[in-house]
């Protein structure tokens, strides 16, 4: 297993390699992608000077400088979205950054993905960001196939479920992260704006609470869990105890976080993985040796004792896995216990995999419903979308689609959930609410989250639930789940969820005063607004509709003509509450993972805190895993678009 380290200057290649640097990693902004959207959007999500190489004469002797001691350089091009009309100029970046030697781009937005595969580069690798939220074997291989070589996993993941992983992943290589900069948040869902000049980002501040529920005040556990990510330094962030068992699993390479810091830390960081690493392939330690010597290698390097919110694998750090501890890893099957009694394979992730994947499956039409106008003002100037436009209105009902008999005529009903497989229906509840909505002659919109392998498994009896014909849409926030319901279930209807729609939701986007107006209305755009992110998608996965945010800072939508070989996508327009970060971790359960507990009784259903700080622009609102930011409902930044729309709305916060 390599050590992939970050690097900002020609002048530290030496040390980082001396140190046990196997890679090297950096950040690269191209003089164009300033000039439109200003320094704070960076095509490599670090905006601050020293994070990335200064111009492309000095990345050329970085390379240089790794290549001659026989190590590859990798550069971050890792935005999301990239705009459609600057995918052509980045993919000449990446032209020429093969031409000096760079190995690999680190890519996050499914568009450039595309476009490098169709550039046909051999000798650039491509690599999946952590953004594309890789929680189980189907998303590699949904990344494979749109190009991916090798996929960097989401940071949540336990060691045995990356190695379930890896052994089916075949030659897609598998990077996992695993020393310093650990976020609260899934990454891949997280849409905060990191514009503040001292680096303190909204997942570390100090936030004012405020309880909506039962009781005076927020229950202890609750706030403690809260409150145990505000303030916390990332730079302790560790996850050395499962170095020697991800190297034994097949993992390609452990990236160091840290572009931007100072030579010394990236120093430090890569002697302690380095020296973590030769422990293992020493003495072949069972966990339990790997984490005692994890502790104390630990405490040598920082000065203090591990905790957990600086833990990336908890299972070597919580005592509800002692059984993982006293065994060994491979016969320890579940490091963190998930809805099945142990973690499965994944889900056929072979591209060789028998299911039916091509073609575009058709859709019926939507059925036209009682619809409200939607007031749309572009640059000050108000715009109104016809009740024409808004072909179909749906009502949150809960995760149980409780109440369906008392909706309005012409009303669907959406539920389960977007952040949490706790708050999906069970196959039960989901044919009697397809029965009872069949009565009414009503549509159904099931909301559904990200899954790991073992969930993915779990709640295929949920989905086999759903009639082939009925008319049902599934929103996905799972690549991986979008490839085994489409090859599972090949008639079902299929859109893309909000999580994975690229949109970016913070608050403080309409507030910051390090914007410009370009780089403001650039969050609004997502996978929606990409011809040919719309098109591969629709024929490979049969996907026609996209869920996405009521935003002050623009809807960008496509013309059915600008579209080659796929109609405008359909557009579910969710109002007034904007989903801004998922976290794998539910203070609901004490902060738990919840892949940490086979049930759940849904503590968080009737609850939720307000989260205030002045610099945010707005409240946060905490429910479960998920935070929201709400909104009057009907006032976007850009027209509404041309293509059909449908209207999801929440009573209350879903």
């Amino acid at each position: 297993m390599l050590i992939l380290s970050p690097v900002d200057r020609v002048s530290e290649v030496p040390e980082l390699v001396d140190a046990g640097a196997g890679e090297l990693y950096a950040g690269y902004v191209p003089p164009f992608w300033t000039d439109v959207f200003g320094p704070v959007v960076s095509c490599n999500r670090r905006s601050f000077d020293e994070a990335n190489v200064g111009s492309f004469d000095d990345l050329g002797a970085l390379v240089h400088a790794a290549a001659v001691r026989d190590v590859p350089v990798h550069v971050a091009l890792n935005a999301s979205p990239i705009p459609d009309g600057m995918i052509p100029r980045m993919v000449e970046t990446a032209v020429d950054l093969a031409r000096i030697g760079v190995r690999g781009v680190i890519v996050s937005d499914l568009s450039f993905l595309l476009a490098l595969r169709a550039a046909n580069l051999p000798r650039l690798a491509l690599h999946a960001s952590t953004l594309f939220s890789a929680f189980n074997g189907m998303t590699v291989a949904f990344l494979r196939r749109a190009g991916a070589e090798r996929v960097v996993l989401a940071r949540e993941l336990s060691t045995a479920e990356i190695a379930a992983i890896v052994r089916p992943a075949g030659e897609t290589r598998i990077e996992t992260i695993g020393f310093r900069g650990r976020c609260p948040n899934i990454e891949g869902f997280c849409t905060h704006l990191h514009d503040d000049p001292r680096r303190t980002w909204p997942c570390g501040l100090r936030y004012e609470k405020e309880w909506v529920g039962q009781g005076e005040a927020i229950p202890p556990e609750v706030l403690a869990a809260i409150e145990r990510n505000e303030g916390a330094d990332r730079f302790f962030s560790c996850g050395l105890c499962a170095v020697p068992l991800l190297e034994r699993a097949g993992v390609h390479a452990i990236k160091i976080v840290g572009r931007g810091s100072e030579t010394a830390r990236k120093v430090d960081a890569v002697r302690t993985v380095a020296a973590m690493r030769a422990y293992g392939r020493e003495a072949i330690p069972v966990p339990a040796d790997c984490s005692a010597r994890g502790h104390a290698l630990y405490r040598e390097t920082f000065g203090r004792p591990c905790r957990p919110e600086n833990c990336y694998f908890p299972e070597f750090h919580s005592t509800r896995d002692a059984g993982f501890l006293a065994g060994g890893f491979h016969s320890a099957t579940a490091c963190r216990p998930s809805m099945a009694s142990s973690p499965a394979p994944p889900l056929a992730p072979d591209a060789s995999s028998p299911m039916p994947m091509e073609g575009q499956v058709p859709r019926e039409p939507r059925m036209a419903g009682a619809a409200a106008a939607l007031q749309t003002p572009q640059r000050g100037t108000p715009r109104y979308v016809t009740p024409a436009i808004v072909r179909s209105v749906y009502q949150y009902l809960g995760p149980e689609g409780e109440g369906i008999a008392g909706l309005p005529d012409g009303v669907g009903a959406a539920m389960g959930s977007e952040y949490c497989v706790h708050l999906l229906p069970s196959p039960a509840t989901m044919t009697e609410a397809v029965r009872e909505a069949a009565d009414r002659g009503a549509k159904l919109l099931l909301l559904t989250p990200y899954f790991r392998d073992a969930e993915l498994k779990t709640f295929l009896p949920l989905f086999r639930a759903i009639p082939a014909d009925a008319p049902v849409d599934v929103a996905v926030n799972d690549w991986g789940a979008l490839r085994a319901l489409h090859g599972l279930f090949p008639r079902m209807r299929l859109s893309i969820g909000r999580l994975l729609s690229g949109q970016k939701r913070c608050p403080r986007i309409g507030v910051s005063a390090h914007l410009t107006e370009e780089g403001r209305m650039w969050h609004g755009g997502g996978i929606f607004s990409s011809p040919s992110a719309v098109s591969f998608l629709a024929e490979a996965y049969g996907v026609a509709g996209y869920h996405i945010d009521d935003l002050p800072w623009s809807l960008p939508a496509l013309d059915a003509n600008v579209v080659r070989d796929a109609e405008a996508p359909f557009l579910f327009v969710h109002a007034p509450h904007a989903i801004v970060s998922v976290s794998d971790a539910c203070p609901w359960i004490g902060g738990a993972s919840s892949a940490s507990i086979a049930s759940c009784p849904r503590p968080c259903r009737n609850d939720h805190v307000i989260l205030r700080e002045p610099s945010m622009g707005g409240d946060l609102f905490q429910k479960g895993k998920a935070r929201f930011t709400t909104r009057d409902s009907g006032k976007t930044g850009r027209p509404a678009p041309s293509g059909a729309v449908a209207v999801v709305t929440y009573p209350g916060l879903p």
